[in-house]
């Protein structure tokens, strides 16, 4: 059998079709798994100075097309409750328990394509967060996207100094549902690529079960 399979000319169309099979299942979650570990979910991140009144300009290129996050990133280098307040997240809580503790993170930001203006807002026109073990997001603006080079211009509105030990960035990323939907779909290809390769198994056998009962015949 192994000999016949060495030359595909000499294989039958059962043979065939399950090598195909089996072949398709190896390689297409091997193809998906790699094309999403190519992309770019986080187009810019880099620092920013937000201790004075001054426009920074930050120039990135995206890659993969879709709805994304702006926002400033900063690390949870000092009380979460405390970082959460001043970046302003805490007062639009049903608790608002900040207490003495107020906001110093304003600012106004635009957003060009090749010179075109695509979006602009102010920092708390569209508010949210977002947060991990390591970092705090604060969102300030959500636009969808094509592949191309982009600059993102952040004006602060206030002087925000306090902010300068939690390392702040500027940041822009990809929503979390493209996370979700890339993960499904590569758990798609992998359990689908498992059951073509069982499939294809299966024929090999029974085809190899069928030629062993026509030799056998044919030697009686």
């Amino acid at each position: 059998m192994l000999a016949r399979l060495r030359s595909w000319r000499g294989a039958t169309t059962p043979e065939k079709i399950a090598l195909v099979l089996i072949a398709i299942g190896l390689l297409l979650p091997t193809g998906v798994g790699t094309y999403f570990a190519t992309r770019n979910w986080i187009s810019l991140d880099e620092p920013i100075n937000l201790s004075s009144k001054s426009a920074r300009t930050f120039q990135f290129k995206v890659r993969t097309s879709g709805l994304y996050r702006i926002g400033i990133r900063t690390d949870r280098t000092i009380a979460f409750h405390r970082l959460d307040c001043l970046l302003g997240l805490g007062q639009r809580t049903a608790l608002n328990d900040c207490g003495q503790i107020q906001q110093v993170l304003d600012l106004d930001w635009q957003l060009y394509r090749s010179g075109d203006l695509i979006q602009q807002g102010k920092y708390g026109d569209n508010l949210g967060g977002g947060h991990s073990k390591d970092y705090i997001d604060a969102e300030f603006g959500y636009v969808y996207v094509k592949r191309g080079r982009y600059t993102l211009i952040i004006t602060p509105t206030k002087n925000s100094q306090l902010l300068a030990p939690t390392n702040p960035r500027a940041h822009f990323e990809i929503a979390s549902d493209y996370y979700v939907g890339s993960l499904i779909l590569q758990s798609g290809s992998l359990f689908f690529g498992v059951f073509l390769i069982v499939v294809g198994s299966a024929i090999m056998a029974i085809q190899q079960w069928r030629l062993k009962r026509m030799r056998s015949g044919s030697m009686i």
